[in-house]
């Protein structure tokens, strides 16, 4: 099963089984808008995406390795631990490196 992940305009993350159209991300309060970050069909697949916006060393920027997987990895049917999901971020970042 896809999960479509989003980035919310007011800060977090979020999931839905279903596309949200654009016009629906859109905030009429403030003019600004959600973001579509993707479809993933598995978190190890959301995770190396995404890997370059979640914080798992020092000096990383982006989102906590926490508050990803609460905020998504729920979501997802591959249950993996928080070192698992960081051994991915770290490896995801490194591979970026080397390119």
């Amino acid at each position: 099963m896809s999960v479509y992940v989003y980035e919310s305009h007011l800060g977090g993350l979020y999931t839905s089984d279903d596309y949200i159209p654009y016009d629906e991300l859109y905030c009429e309060q403030c003019g600004d808008s959600d973001y579509e970050i993707g479809q993933f069909d598995t978190f190890e697949e959301f995770l190396k995406y995404f890997a370059d916006s979640i914080y798992v060393n020092p000096g990383d920027g982006g989102y906590s390795l926490d508050l990803v997987i609460s905020d998504v990895g729920y979501a997802f049917d591959d249950n993996l631990t928080k070192e698992e999901a960081a051994n991915i971020v770290r490896m995801a970042k490194k591979e970026m490196e080397d390119e």
